[in-house]
């Protein structure tokens, strides 16, 4: 069932803009998947709930990528809280797994001081962690998910646009000269 799905995907690259945008994607999917799977694939985010709440079953790829990320935005609030001497604990999720790997990467990356190259390697650590859970599953439904994980992380560079960027900083010039 997922043969012809899956294999009429096209490659995503880490750095390359993808060519079906997340709605075409999901337009795909539809004609091919249950309805309860197109729903699963439509709660996947790249901003994790609770795995309670998000309805994943325990041992999907899904859930298991919530888990990892939901370990991952708990270490950047703590990094991001050491350095502003503030609290951490209003930001971070309850997490039901640690991952170690995570703690020296985030280490690294926040040695980084362009807040621009911190954010494209918090999402290298992303786009390995996806491929990693993308491992043995060929032409089955976690593919499919891991390939949704993939493209939202494409979409989100995709989206950042050079005259957006200027237009942001123009205006808070503009907000600091006119208090």
């Amino acid at each position: 069932m997922y043969y012809f799905l899956v294999s009429s995907l096209p490659m995503l690259k880490r750095d390359e803009a993808p060519f079906y945008s997340l709605p075409a994607f999901m337009g795909l999917c539809a004609d091919w998947i249950t309805e309860h799977e197109y729903s699963i694939l439509e709660k996947l985010e790249l901003v994790p709930v609770s795995i309670s709440e998000s309805g994943f079953s325990a041992s999907s790829v899904a859930a298991e990528w919530y888990r990892w990320e939901i370990c991952l935005r708990n270490r950047i609030a703590k990094a991001r809280s050491g350095v502003l001497g503030r609290d951490a604990g209003a930001f971070m999720l309850e997490a039901e797994d640690e991952f170690t790997e995570i703690d020296k990467a985030v280490q690294e990356i926040f040695l980084l001081t362009d807040p621009l190259e911190r954010e494209k390697a918090l999402d290298g650590i992303r786009w390995y962690k996806a491929e990693e859970l993308e491992f043995g599953h060929d032409f089955d439904f976690a593919k499919l998910c891991v390939y949704k994980i993939k493209l939202m992380l494409r979409e989100k560079w995709t989206e950042r646009l050079k005259e957006k960027g200027v237009k942001n900083l123009n205006d808070i010039i503009n907000n600091v000269y006119a208090e």
